[in-house]
């Protein structure tokens, strides 16, 4: 028997041969039925939609002022970008720098596989 091919099951700990499933099937365990192995169909497409979903938002979230005050006539807009500006500039650098890794730096890469996959 290839270990490849082996899985244990979650619950009653059986150890049984896993075949290949097909699309909107699953694979259960013989003595206690638990579902072991499940392929749903359109598995790829739903998070890739959710990447471009995310990926479009990203660009929204920097494009666009963060917050507008408007007083006596006078209105001043703010982006996320001048806002973590504005923080290390007053001294806080580790919260300028917090607040750059998780409103820029982490999305960024986490969008980053629609910028440089090649969909054939």
């Amino acid at each position: 028997m290839s270990l490849a091919h082996l899985m244990a099951c979650h619950d009653c700990d059986l150890l049984q041969r896993i075949p290949s499933v097909p699309e909107g099937a699953a694979a259960l365990c013989r003595r206690c039925g638990t579902v072991l192995i499940q392929n749903k169909p359109k598995s790829f497409q739903r998070p890739l939609a959710l990447l471009f979903a995310g990926a479009i938002l990203f660009v929204m979230f920097n494009a666009f002022p963060f917050l507008t005050f408007k007083k006596e006539g006078l209105e001043h807009q703010t982006h996320v970008i001048t806002g973590i500006r504005q923080l290390a500039d007053q001294g806080m650098e580790a919260l300028a720098a917090l607040v750059a890794i998780n409103l820029l730096i982490v999305p960024a890469c986490i969008c980053w596989p629609l910028c440089t996959c090649s969909c054939r």
